[in-house]
């Protein structure tokens, strides 16, 4: 009966050690899929673009954060978009942005050396985003530029 217990003993000890060892193994496996993916910088940069009416300044369609978005005309007659995961998030003209850009850490309106500059920055999506431009006539910006990240699984 003793030799018994000891068998039943010895079973029952690699039977803990064997699932000890199966919960660490689940464990670091889900810690990995758990983990967060590392983001991948964009970075689009457009110089004397004309624009007649709209233009898609970036769009994605992967989680994401926009670093920063700045358009520098020599026109403050135009109007910047911006819809994350399917809700306007920003619509408005560089007037309107800049007349409230002195009371918002995400934006940014200022005149300088007879240019028109709009910086936007700090917003984040889960699904999608994308900004859109637009001007009532055309005109020329003498730069255009997008710093995002997106997380690619």
């Amino acid at each position: 009966m003793s030799e018994r217990l000891l068998d039943w003993a010895v079973q029952l000890a690699v039977a803990e050690e064997t699932a000890r060892e199966m919960a660490r193994v689940k464990a670091e496996k889900v810690k990995v899929e758990l983990a967060p993916p590392k983001p991948v910088t964009r970075v689009v940069e457009l110089k004397d673009r004309l624009v007649k009416a709209e233009l898609t300044v970036f769009e994605a369609k992967a989680p994401g954060s926009l670093h920063e978005l700045m358009l520098r005309s020599s026109d403050k007659e135009y109007s910047i978009m911006l819809v994350t995961d399917g809700i306007l998030k920003l619509y408005k003209s560089w007037d309107e942005m800049q007349a409230v850009s002195q009371y918002l850490d995400t934006v940014a309106a200022f005149e300088e050396n007879g240019e028109y500059i709009l910086h936007v920055k700090d917003f984040s999506w889960l699904e999608s985003a994308y900004a859109v431009v637009s001007v009532k006539k055309p005109m020329n910006f003498s730069n255009i530029f997008i710093k995002y990240d997106l997380y690619l699984v």
